[in-house]
């Protein structure tokens, strides 16, 4: 069976652990969390560790979330750790390099930086 909770995190940031397994059918709960942080204009920190399994609709709402917070002035950080089942499917997907220069991996975690600020933080390609 699936979990998927947030814990509160310091300095207006919310702390999202899914685990699991994810599917289309979580989707839109999972969609709705992190809306509804990101509207409030929170910063969200995902974590993926205890995921047992994720299909690509899930990888995609990730991404999604990305532009999201973007557009409401938040950051978000999505843990990936190295050998881990999100790792897995981006390399599966081909999704393990950065996105436009937008999604950068540093220190084990897919980061969604604004594409100006990446640019200038000299982390598009």
């Amino acid at each position: 069976m699936q979990e998927i909770y947030n814990q509160p995190a310091q300095n207006n940031a919310e702390d999202y652990a899914l685990a699991g397994q994810l599917s289309l059918r979580d989707a839109p709960r999972v969609a709705e969390e992190l809306k509804q942080a990101l509207v409030a204009g929170r910063n969200i920190r995902v974590r993926t560790g205890d995921v047992e399994a994720m299909d690509l609709s899930i990888v995609q709402l990730l991404v999604a979330s990305i532009k999201t917070a973007e557009a409401s002035g938040c950051a978000i950080a999505i843990e990936a750790p190295e050998g881990g089942v999100l790792d897995q499917v981006l390399k599966r997907a081909g999704l393990d390099q950065p996105l436009d220069g937008c999604l950068q991996r540093r220190d084990g975690f897919w980061i969604g930086l604004s594409c100006q600020a990446s640019k200038e933080e000299g982390y598009a390609q």
